[in-house]
């Protein structure tokens, strides 16, 4: 029977599921075109490096650091294929360029003597360039990577490894506290800061220093992909960075929002770092990494992201420690970029359709959008481990990863409370950190 004039019109079952489907299909279609770009972004990354490595020709100037070489060339990194890895670009190499390539220090601040850290640090130390020099600091005698570091330096007579030990620390991140003593013994004009949980092949010097040869260049930088060093949790830590942060990395640098700088690996001149003041502007700043790379900019200098993507070892003993350190990047993020942090809720596609799907009661349409979410999300996932060379997770641990970043996700915005490095830090809307007076713990 239809309305008579003046009764009010009744919105019928069919017409309100319409409304409800509508609206759930303008949350997913956003972030099903990101993980779609996601995929394509990596893959493309991959074939650029792969094609930049086999090409004969030099372009000019370079795009983003490449590299090329005679043949292609896919090298052994802790096991798993790293096709990002090849020749320097014959343009830009440090030894056709310079006659003899350019003096390096390689500067690894350490903390704690994590699983494989030897393994780590003598993948910096054995590299194929002919003068390098690796600095390791710590901040104090008692450090567990004091011995490590010593017996480096032990193994390797013929190389040039200078351990600093020093526990004057200026501001609130010790990490770069241990930088400014250990910059004092870095004896070279071009210098490479990497993390210690970082693990690279022979020819990672000669491809992350060769872009500095431009002078338009301020920074070299790379991604990195994640290799479980063991246990669950440890798998679900790489998991983040290999189908989370890398992904979504590239897809900001390929539209130009991303303006990353990785600690990963920050290469840079040396009259570029005291342009900057030193690391004076970094000492109470959480994202260090991303800080100097805006100051960089800032100076009219360009931040290149190198093709060549370094490994690092994660190692999670628990999932406390997994969400305390997953907490603090996520709490970073959104203190440096909090409007890219808040449009990241489009990576979270199988927990928005889930999150639908239970407010509908499991309705028939908001179920199919849940597996379409999850096949998208798992067929997107296959793509980027083939395209970087690492097997694809357990079908069941991509699910239970997805569960575990949307939580993460949502807890970041209740609080601005870190821990990091045994100490509990406050950080402010500006990125800057001040340590909690009652649980810092200083040595």
């Amino acid at each position: 029977m239809w309305p008579t004039c003046g009764e009010p019109h009744r919105r019928t079952p069919l017409t309100g599921d319409m409304g409800v489907n509508l609206a759930i299909v303008l949350l997913l279609f956003p972030a099903w075109a990101y993980l779609i770009a996601s995929a394509v972004a990596v893959r493309r990354f991959a074939q650029r490096a792969n094609s930049v490595s086999s090409s004969r020709i030099s372009p000019s100037p370079p795009f983003r650091g490449e590299r090329e070489g005679p043949a292609k060339r896919e090298s052994e990194v802790g096991g798993t294929r790293n096709p990002q890895v090849g020749p320097a670009h014959p343009a830009l190499s440090p030894r056709l360029a310079g006659g003899e390539g350019k003096a390096v220090s390689m500067l690894k601040p350490l903390h704690g003597d994590e699983p494989d850290l030897y393994e780590n640090l003598r993948s910096f130390a054995e590299q194929d360039y002919p003068r390098s020099q690796i600095v390791l600091g710590v901040n104090n005698l008692r450090d567990s990577a004091l011995p490590v570091a010593q017996a480096l330096a032990r193994d390797l007579p013929a190389h040039d490894i200078v351990v600093v030990v020093n526990s004057r620390i200026r501001g609130s991140n010790q990490k770069v506290a241990n930088l400014e003593n250990m910059i004092e013994a870095a004896r070279h004009d071009v210098l490479v800061l990497a993390d210690s949980d970082m693990r690279v092949d022979r020819g990672y010097l000669s491809a992350v220093t060769a872009p500095l040869c431009d002078p338009r260049t301020g920074i070299v930088t790379c991604l990195y992909r994640g290799v479980s060093t063991g246990g669950r949790w440890s798998e679900l830590g790489a998991m983040h960075i290999n189908f989370g942060f890398l992904p979504g990395a590239l897809v900001a640098d390929s539209l130009r929002l991303g303006g990353g700088c990785f600690g990963a690996t920050i290469a840079l001149r040396r009259e570029t770092l005291e342009r900057l003041g030193g690391f004076v502007r970094l000492r109470d700043e959480l994202a260090d990494d991303h800080r100097i790379g805006d100051e960089v900019r800032a100076l009219g200098l360009a931040v290149v992201l190198s093709p060549y993507i370094v490994e690092a070892r994660v190692c999670e003993r628990n999932l406390a420690e997994l969400w305390r350190h997953e907490l603090r990047w996520a709490r970073t993020i959104r203190a440096m970029a909090p409007a890219g942090f808040a449009g990241s809720v489009l990576s979270h596609a199988v927990a928005i359709a889930a999150l639908a799907a239970a407010a509908t009661g499991f309705a028939l349409t908001a179920s199919i959008f849940l597996v379409i979410s999850c096949v998208l999300r798992w067929a997107t996932a296959r793509v980027i481990a083939n395209a970087l060379g690492i097997p694809l997770a357990r079908p069941w641990l991509l699910p239970m990863r997805d569960a575990l970043s949307f939580a993460v996700f949502v807890a970041s915005f209740f609080g601005r409370t870190v821990f990091w490095r045994d100490q509990v830090f406050h950080v402010e809307a500006s990125g800057r950190m001040t340590a909690d007076s009652e649980k810092a713990q200083r040595d």
